[in-house]
């Protein structure tokens, strides 16, 4: 864009008209955006029981997506060249692929609720369990189809995002993002305080 204008992209959703399996993978690539609208309507819904652990879960997911921009710049490792790329002004979020901020997301999301079901003694049907891993299988694969990242950068991503889930949930870990999130209930108050006024 000209004149210092630029495009908050992060959304940014390309795929090949001609391929339907591409359309479906660049839909699932959206899955991270999704998850954290409804996050943030559970964390934000007052006296809801799932309030503080959805902020919990939330700044959790905060941290593993700080971590992943550092690894970006720190590793500085390019995406393949997309096949888009020149048609338009192709607006990625980063130029650096490695980790994948959608494997990380995708895993770090559920291995977090896996590991909370398991540690809080909450039953989690196998099927549940299938659909949670295929998701995040889904959209990490989706992300090489496209030519978004290399088959690595996935992978590092996914063990990423496990590794810091699992770090999350220790109790140490837990202890520490409880913190966070009672330190900044004044804040979360004050920014919902319009939801008492939908009557």
């Amino acid at each position: 864009m000209n004149g210092g204008w630029d495009a908050w992209t992060p959304t940014a959703a390309f795929y090949d008209t001609r391929d339907s399996l591409s359309f479906l993978f660049a839909i699932l690539g959206l899955n991270p955006f999704f998850l954290l609208v409804f996050l943030s309507g559970l964390a934000s819904a007052a006296h809801f029981r799932q309030q503080t652990p959805a902020i919990i879960l939330l700044l959790g997911l905060s941290y593993n997506t700080l971590l992943n921009v550092f690894l970006k710049r720190f590793f500085r490792s390019p995406r393949p060249l997309h096949p888009a790329k020149g048609s338009f002004d192709f607006g990625v979020p980063s130029a650096h692929g490695m980790p994948s901020d959608h494997a990380q997301f995708m895993f770090f999301f559920v291995t977090w609720l896996m590991r909370r079901a398991a540690l809080t003694g909450v039953p989690m049907s196998l099927g549940m369990r299938a659909f949670l891993i295929f998701s995040a299988l889904a959209v990490s694969y989706g992300r090489v189809y496209n030519s978004h990242h290399y088959p690595s950068q996935v992978v590092v991503g996914a063990l990423i995002g496990v590794a810091n889930a699992y770090l999350c949930t220790t109790p140490i870990g837990e202890a520490v993002l409880r913190q966070v999130a009672v330190a900044m209930t004044p804040m979360r108050d004050f920014f919902t305080e319009w939801v008492r006024f939908v009557v």
